[in-house]
């Protein structure tokens, strides 16, 4: 009755050698024994929990090590009753949040607490764990002036050098360093 959606995976995220999670048209499914010949699996989705992801459709997957937090673009698939956003699980996928309703995530990077989601409307930041989301109006070189065309984001990612954090951005005008 699914169609196989369930076997159409889209997105992947190890958080150790056993405990994967992959992202299909048709919710997540996890498995913490990855390394059996034969893993069992779980799989959640927005009809079979309490607290679900918003949609079916899970366009990207990440873990955040700093407080392990796995996140999901869940976008809309089939159900009238499911919606595009983000949702994150603080424990393992038990229960979900659901935050940026309406907006379709492709990307998550981290800077320790601080999440960042890349959507079709900018580049979102959080410091509270999705309690208040922050989006910048520009982003403008200071030293050249030029600034992103764009409000597409494709990607993020944060890295951690000597002198501090540059995060990266992917987006329909280029890429871009802050």
């Amino acid at each position: 009755t699914e169609g196989n959606l369930n076997h159409r995976a889209f997105s992947v995220v190890a958080v150790d050698d056993d405990t994967v999670y992959i992202g299909t048209a048709n919710g997540i499914n996890k498995t913490i024994n990855a390394n059996d010949l034969y893993p069992s699996w779980i799989k959640y989705n927005h009809q079979n929990q309490d607290e679900p992801i918003s949609g079916n459709f899970i366009t990207a997957l990440a873990y955040n090590s700093f407080n392990n937090t796995i996140w999901a673009s869940s976008w809309k698939a089939e159900d009238v009753a499911e919606f595009y956003g983000v949702s994150a699980s603080t424990n393992g996928g038990e229960n979900w949040e659901t935050y940026l309703g309406e907006e379709r995530a492709h990307n998550f990077g981290f800077k320790g607490g601080n999440v960042f989601a890349a959507t079709d409307n900018g580049a979102f930041r959080t410091t509270n764990q999705g309690s208040t989301w922050i989006l910048p109006a520009n982003i403008v070189d200071k030293e050249t002036g030029v600034a992103l065309q764009t409000t597409l984001f494709y990607s993020i990612s944060a890295f951690q050098h000597d002198d501090g954090w540059d995060i990266w951005l992917g987006s329909a005008d280029g890429l871009a360093r802050l």
